[in-house]
């Protein structure tokens, strides 16, 4: 499919998204222009200008002016829907936007907003249906209660994850979904932690292995079985245990892992 232009993305695949869920024309501003002062060295200084793609507001009552509630940057279509999610986040905290997202129009990812102070890191989250700030270690905890509210035992766990759809609803019912998790797992330092050790550790207590430490335990294990295999045959597994070091099971269960050049080259 040819890729769309950002102004095409807007009008093509944006616009008509925004009406399918009923947001009027009077509550949605297009390239919104950003405002604001920074305090530099004590000294005021009137922000660079930058240019919000959508600003979406809503009326809180008959005779006040709609208020801003959201904000989306929008990319080309061939973009990563994330592309403009730091962009994003940072014309919302300047302009005091609770909700953020990057679209490129087929996948809209949203942002969370992370406080950091001297009494420690924040991040802003839903409570009880309204906005508020917890810790690290309260949202781990809110994701975790969720995780053993739904699935008791490590065992239990351990089936679901191996399961692609009952894996994806599982994250889905978690404290913000996907992008909660991942952004616990950058917060926690876990990055190089693939997610199922992620929840296994916040849940069950069970010590985590990195993805690098999986794929030694698994040509270990399976060392002798590996040997016997046809050469081509094993160095397929290997630079499959290889994309799985680099970005979990999700980079397994893409379509197009066959397709990567370390997995073609000897076939």
């Amino acid at each position: 499919m040819k890729s769309l232009t950002e102004s095409d993305t807007r009008a093509k695949l944006i616009d008509p998204a925004l009406h399918k869920k009923c947001w009027t024309e009077d509550l949605i501003h297009r390239e919104e222009p950003e405002r604001g002062i920074d305090i530099i060295d004590g000294k005021a200084r009137r922000r660079e200008r930058g240019r919000i793609d959508y600003l979406l507001r809503l009326r809180v009552g008959i005779n006040t002016q709609p208020i801003a509630v959201a904000l989306i940057e929008a990319k080309k279509s061939n973009d990563p829907p994330d592309k403009g999610l730091e962009q994003a986040k940072k014309y919302g905290r300047f302009n005091h936007v609770p909700f953020v997202f990057s679209s490129n129009g087929h996948l809209f990812v949203e942002g969370f907003d992370v406080h950091v102070n001297p009494a420690g890191t924040y991040i802003v989250t839903k409570i009880e249906g309204k906005l508020g700030m917890v810790t690290v270690e309260e949202y781990s905890q809110m994701i975790a209660s969720r995780l053993t509210e739904e699935i008791r035992s490590f065992d239990d766990f351990r089936s679901y994850w191996i399961d692609p759809q009952a894996r994806k609803k599982l994250v889905e019912i978690l404290p913000d979904g996907g992008q909660g998790l991942r952004l616990l797992r950058e917060l926690m330092n876990r990055k190089d932690y693939d997610l199922y050790d992620v929840l296994a550790e916040i849940g069950y207590g069970i010590a985590p292995k990195s993805r690098a430490e999986r794929v030694l335990a698994l040509n270990y294990k399976y060392g002798d079985w590996l040997k016997s295999l046809p050469q081509k045959t094993k160095n397929t597994l290997r630079a499959l245990t290889r994309q799985f070091e680099r970005g979990g099971i999700e980079e397994l269960e893409n379509p197009y892992v066959f397709n990567a050049p370390e997995v073609t080259k000897d076939r």
